[in-house]
């Protein structure tokens, strides 16, 4: 992470070109037939109309119906355990990154932990990638739906080309929570709601690429974590949309003690924020390149972009477009 860190600072979004927007105007069911639908917002929403009624869970389940959990691989099957009495799967990092294909409703927990202390081991642990499947994941009381629960490597949700997915956490509790990193890819539809807190909070980087349809809606922030990215090392940028509604506090925030952490670094993609006390939250630099396209309007809050630490000064580099209720956001600092 080093290395992008040090690009982002130096105006990375110059370098990466050839890499266009898409719109995406329909989104898919599970069973892949694609729709054609229009997201509104209402202009006073509160944390406690976020969460999903008991008739919609109920729908989700009969669409979604039976659910699975299955490693890519049957050598990682015994990596996966289920404790019927708090409704969470657990799944063992190991020393290969696995892929874990999900499937149907599920409520509970899904904890992603070193249940075999790999991190003691000269090999280590590498991350794991759950990969949506035409899946509902929701938890209705304090725990995430989705927990990484190691301080190494990341958890990558990739939603499948095809499907649409839920992940919700209708109680006291982030919807995706990690310990470290988080990677978002894929080019299915993911939905992401959470009642009352983040629908991501990383103690780590959150990172978004490939060509996904994202729906966020929060009681809390939207993204929290120390760097936000939308290009990964190997050069894969975002090319989707990241649709941001009905968000309590700040859509993005990227906030951090240490020098280099704090960046939000925008390289391509659409990014809409509707209905959001302020768009980024920062300490460091906001950078939005020029195939990105940031779209903010029914801001509740000012500024639009806030500081974490006001006693610092944040460089604003907008190469692609960023408007604000149909106006461009010009300032190049706070």
């Amino acid at each position: 992470m080093q290395l992008r860190k040090m690009l982002s600072l130096v105006g990375l979004s110059l370098l990466l070109t050839g890499c266009g927007t898409t719109n995406n105007s329909g989104t898919t069911t599970s069973n892949g037939t694609t729709t054609t639908s229009t997201t509104t917002s209402s202009t006073t929403t509160t944390s406690s109309t976020k969460a999903k009624t008991s008739t919609e869970l109920a729908a989700l389940e009969t669409e979604y119906g039976t659910f699975s959990i299955t490693p890519e691989t049957s050598t990682y099957e015994s990596n996966i355990s289920y404790d019927s009495s708090t409704n969470t799967y657990t799944i063992a990092v190991d020393t290969d990154k696995v892929t874990y294909v999900v499937k149907g409703y599920f409520a509970g927990s899904i904890v992603i932990d070193d249940v075999n202390n790999l991190s003691d081991t000269t090999t280590g642990y590498k991350g794991v990638c759950l990969e949506l499947q035409g899946a509902a994941l929701v938890s209705t009381d304090g725990d995430p739906v989705i927990k990484y629960d190691v301080g190494k490597k990341n958890v990558e949700i990739k939603s499948k080309n095809g499907y649409t997915n839920h992940v919700i956490a209708n109680g006291s509790a982030n919807a995706i929570e990690s310990d470290n990193n988080v990677e978002l890819s894929g080019k299915g539809t993911l939905n992401i709601t959470a009642a009352q807190e983040h629908a991501i909070e990383a103690d780590g980087d959150i990172t978004i690429y490939s060509a996904g349809t994202y729906n966020v809606t929060t009681g809390h922030d939207g993204f929290h974590g120390h760097n936000f990215y939308t290009y990964t090392d190997d050069g894969d940028v975002f090319s989707g949309t990241l649709t941001m509604y009905d968000i309590v506090s700040q859509a993005i925030e990227a906030t951090d003690d240490t020098a280099l952490d704090g960046l939000i670094d925008i390289t391509g993609g659409t990014i809409n924020v509707d209905n959001a006390e302020s768009v980024f939250k920062t300490d460091t630099a906001l950078t939005i390149g020029a195939n990105a396209k940031v779209v903010a309007t029914n801001l509740t809050g000012d500024p639009v972009v806030k500081l974490d630490d006001n006693t610092k000064t944040v460089t604003i580099t907008v190469n692609g477009t960023f408007t604000v209720d149909g106006a461009a956001y010009t300032k190049t600092s706070i």
